[in-house]
């Protein structure tokens, strides 16, 4: 019964969707007849053949090895948070012992170069370490590597080594391929949220998001990763890459440490840039990024960034008459600002104050009611 209830699970991720919903049938028939819970008395037989299967040479195997794993691992979490006691589930001991099973397979099967449909392996490790995240919020609170931890697979080596693949992944590929990395690699560090990768990955990102100002330094897009500009339609797609990008680049600001003065200058002047000349949804992605690090720097000391310089870039999208969404994160990086000074105790607060004013009074003659309404808010 255990082996067919494995072959059945196995088949509900067939490539092959009339397959795949035949075998999900059978399975919500088989899950009636031996408890909605059944994965969770049977996951170490339910794994047997998804681990198996995960270094195939066929890439469809491996494919649908990882959907497994990860099908496994999302039914566990759903009975997890069903308990009123949370990970100390029996559900929530499983998922850390499928981390224990699978983890080390998974990273294995990571490393090396790209192949067709390789994101959903990438994908699944990160779930199985998501769902794990009390267990990774211990090991970061305590320090704890792998050799420390009681659940080997939980620990801050497991998560390095997770980052470090993602990062290398993010250089291969096409742009959809790299767009799926860097979404995985956003929802592995929003939620394990660790302490400083910040050098570990900034350089891989920084030449993500710094595409957009090297492309108009140039003068054309082309010539910044041709390979995978060659269709029309993967320049939209580069400029989603480089928003997320942005995005994954500040939630991997250290959280226990101030970022050095150069590193403040560096991430400071690519994002005014980027505000100023991209294309909307860079734009905004820059803004909500400026929004983060005046934030960031103000919590440790604010004339760590240029304050004048921020303002000015938002100037500037302030009175953009085509975008509303740029205006409206110009508005949000006022906020910020406006909050920063508020809390701030440096000498140059009144300056920066006017010139914030005098940005803010640009946006309270906005035409569209929602902004100028909410700039009004601020002038109180």
């Amino acid at each position: 019964a255990v082996g067919t209830a494995a072959f059945i699970m196995f088949g509900c991720s067939d490539e092959n969707a009339d397959i795949a919903e035949a075998f999900q049938d059978t399975w919500q028939e088989l899950a009636a007849g031996i408890g909605a819970n059944a994965v969770d008395k049977q996951y170490a037989d339910l794994l047997a053949l998804p681990l198996k299967q995960l270094f195939d040479d066929r890439w469809s195997c491996r494919v649908q090895s990882a959907k497994v794993i990860a099908d496994i691992t999302k039914k566990l979490q759903r009975t997890a948070k069903k308990t009123s006691d949370g990970m100390l589930s029996e559900a929530g001991d499983a998922l850390r012992k499928v981390a224990q099973m699978t983890v080390p397979e998974l990273i294995r099967a990571s490393q090396g170069g790209m192949w067709p449909g390789k994101e959903h392996v990438l994908g699944c490790l990160v779930q199985v370490c998501v769902a794990n995240a009390h267990g990774f919020a211990d090991a970061f609170k305590n320090r704890t590597s792998n050799a420390d931890s009681q659940q080997s697979a939980i620990g801050m080596e497991t998560f390095l080594a997770a980052c470090d693949i993602l990062i290398k992944q993010l250089s291969l590929g096409n742009v959809q391929y790299q767009r799926s990395v860097i979404g995985h690699y956003t929802h592995l560090i929003e939620t394990l949220q660790p302490g400083d990768i910040y050098g570990r990955v900034v350089e891989s990102l920084m030449a993500i998001v710094s595409q957009e100002s090297a492309a108009a330094d140039s003068g054309s897009v082309n010539n910044i990763n041709k390979a995978n500009l060659d269709e029309p339609m993967q320049q939209p797609q580069r400029l989603m890459l480089v928003a997320s990008a942005t995005k994954s680049l500040l939630l991997s600001l250290p959280r226990d440490r101030a970022l050095t003065a150069d590193e403040t200058k560096r991430l400071s002047q690519i994002l005014q840039y980027n505000a100023r000349t991209g294309v909307w949804n860079v734009r905004v992605a820059s803004l909500d990024g400026l929004s983060e690090l005046v934030t960031y720097c103000a919590g440790y000391d604010l004339a760590s960034i240029d304050v004048e310089a921020v303002l000015e870039a938002t100037r500037e999208c302030a009175v953009d008459g085509k975008y509303l969404a740029v205006r409206v994160a110009a508005l949000g990086v006022l906020e910020k600002v406006f909050a920063a000074l508020n809390a701030a105790e440096s000498d140059d607060c009144a300056v920066w104050r006017s010139k914030a004013h005098a940005v803010l009074e640009l946006l309270v003659a906005d035409p569209v009611p929602s902004i100028a309404d909410r700039a009004k808010e601020l002038e109180k």
